[in-house]
């Protein structure tokens, strides 16, 4: 590899941490009224089969200062998360990650022209200092209190939603299994099923079944 080529990419290739896609992943959903009662109950799967059937990424405003409603991406690598879900799994007293291996992934310069951008790590104190057209940018880092998300790798896009392009993303399942469901599901568009990627081939080695059977 020539790394004086015109470009100046050569590192990309050569650092396993950086990647070239940004993640969105999901996890189970359950909304109850104030009574208790269950209106729905979404699996991580179900999730990721509703974004599929409406092109759609909604926005949220959680864990986001000022509420700003924002779609949000993770730049860890492919991997590296690999390796969080099957700890989690093996850990199953560890609530502190929700999210299920399932998702989608866009490419980081597309997201970028789309107006994403990486999340700013900084105190709370430090928020007021940032113009308002940056602060949803902002996420809290305080190691001193034990608050650290920074392993997230976290981008954004300020957005109320974010359509999605079949032939711009890749398409996260655990197994075979559910590779085959989305594949048997006729309501899918088909451009997107030759984008699917079996999350074995990254060293998942289990059959994904949450302690819920998510």
């Amino acid at each position: 590899m020539n790394k004086n080529t015109s470009t100046n990419q050569w590192h990309k290739y050569i650092r396993r941490d950086i990647s070239p896609v940004l993640a969105h992943w999901t996890k189970p959903s359950r909304k109850e009224t104030f009574s208790g009662e269950v209106i729905s109950d979404y699996t991580a799967y179900d999730i990721l089969e509703k974004i599929l059937l409406e092109y759609t990424l909604l926005g949220g405003t959680g864990w986001i200062k000022g509420s700003f409603k924002c779609v949000c991406f993770t730049e860890a690598p492919i991997n590296e998360m690999v390796s969080i879900f099957n700890y989690v799994y093996n850990d199953l007293t560890d609530n502190t990650i929700d999210y299920h291996p399932f998702g989608i992934a866009v490419k980081k310069n597309y997201l970028f022209d789309k107006g994403g951008r990486p999340v700013i790590y900084q105190t709370n104190n430090e928020y007021d200092e940032l113009p308002i057209k940056l602060k949803w940018r902002h996420k809290i880092y305080e190691p001193s209190n034990n608050i650290d998300f920074t392993w997230e790798r976290e981008w954004r896009v300020l957005a109320d939603t974010f359509q999605l392009e079949p032939y711009e993303i890749s398409i996260f399942v655990p197994n075979a299994g559910y590779h085959q469901k989305i594949l048997n599901n006729t309501q899918i568009d088909s451009k997107f099923k030759n984008r699917i990627i079996n999350l074995s081939t990254f060293g998942l080695q289990y059959e994904w079944q949450s302690p819920n059977g998510n």
